[in-house]
């Protein structure tokens, strides 16, 4: 595959991070997981009291009572909350610290580069960036 510049500045970034990235990656999957059981559990309850059952066909001859998939969905939920947070909380840490890493190059770029190219750069131009 070809090396694009997109990738060629993106690697840098991310190559420190692989660890923050999978587990950003796994906790959207069990999420994703969770909240798809959470929804085949409480549709198949809804069907269940809809036709007046008290117990829900889970798969097989195997039936559970209306109130504990209730509960299995609540847990599925409370899963599916706390792996958003978590995504949620990943997702944040990684922008942190490629927002540090690019502005501690841009610094260290600067001051190494020459006198004169220090005096041409507009006062206050690294601060903005």
């Amino acid at each position: 595959m070809p090396s694009s510049p997109q990738r060629s500045a993106i690697i840098p970034l991310i190559r420190d991070h692989r660890g923050l990235i999978f587990l950003l990656a796994a906790s959207s999957v069990v999420g994703g997981f969770a909240e798809a059981g959470f929804l085949v559990l409480l549709t198949r309850a809804a069907f269940a009291i809809a036709a007046g059952n008290d117990e829900v066909g889970l798969y097989g001859d195997r039936t559970v009572s209306v109130g504990i998939v209730l509960l299995l969905s609540l847990v599925l939920v409370i899963i599916r909350m706390t792996t958003a947070a978590m995504a949620n909380w990943y997702s944040a840490r990684l922008n942190a610290d490629a927002t540090h890493e690019l502005r501690q190059r841009l610094a260290r770029s600067f001051l190494r580069s020459t006198w004169a190219a220090q005096q041409g750069s507009r006062s206050g131009r690294l601060q903005e960036l």
